[in-house]
């Protein structure tokens, strides 16, 4: 269900960045680490899909890195931006040539740029976008200790009118957490493989540590 829940956000992803791009699949993981880590869903997009007009379910579009794309895509992320759509670049030559190495004549200049050289620095960066464009999840989790996410995979969902919390903790340390729903704290939730009520306000969670919660 949690695969199936509406996702907001694409990413890009480009064959021939691919293939000319030695640091592509790098900015593309750490691209992907860092959404994961917000609680964000995500669908991977093609250039063949974004031509097609594949962009017109998302709210927002993200392209990591990708530097040789057709003109076709630069067409479609133009247009999509004009009618409305938001448009993330992770550095600022992305979109810049053709699939053969060659530069476009007029550099691709919409979009929100970003150049950053870590994981986790592109995460507190995308959190602080994310906020600006309304697309933190409405029920998340927040380390108590610090600021970043950074080990704390999570994705929550609707059905049926309720609310569901999928967390896993990948970090090596544990790490104590508060639910939150509408930014509000959330004191307990049932979990939904026992079926027992639990206390998840300051909660401690040891590495590894996976859980599945309804929010009544």
């Amino acid at each position: 269900a949690l695969a199936q829940a509406p996702k907001p956000i694409a990413m890009l992803f480009s064959d021939a960045s691919a293939m000319q791009d030695v640091g592509y699949l790098d900015t593309q993981m750490g691209t992907y680490e860092a959404l994961c880590f917000l609680g964000q869903g995500i669908d991977f997009i093609t250039e063949k899909q974004v031509a097609e007009g594949g962009l017109e379910d998302y709210s927002l579009l993200i392209v990591p890195g990708a530097r040789h794309v057709e003109a076709g895509t630069r067409e479609a992320i133009e247009s999509y931006l004009e009618t409305g759509g938001q448009v993330i670049r992770i550095g600022s030559d992305t979109l810049s040539m053709d699939p053969w190495g060659e530069p476009y004549y007029e550099p691709f200049e919409g979009g929100t740029i970003l150049d950053l050289n870590t994981v986790a620095e592109l995460h507190g960066v995308l959190a602080d976008q994310f906020a600006t464009l309304d697309l933190i999840p409405d029920v998340r989790v927040r380390k108590i200790e610090s600021s970043d996410l950074l080990g704390l995979f999570h994705r929550s969902m609707e059905l049926d009118g309720e609310d569901y919390l999928f967390v896993a903790q990948l970090g090596s340390q544990p790490t104590a957490i508060q639910v939150l729903r509408e930014d509000e704290v959330v004191d307990e939730v049932t979990n939904v493989l026992t079926g027992q009520r639990e206390e998840v306000n300051g909660l401690v969670l040891q590495p590894w540590d996976v859980r599945f919660w309804k929010l009544d």
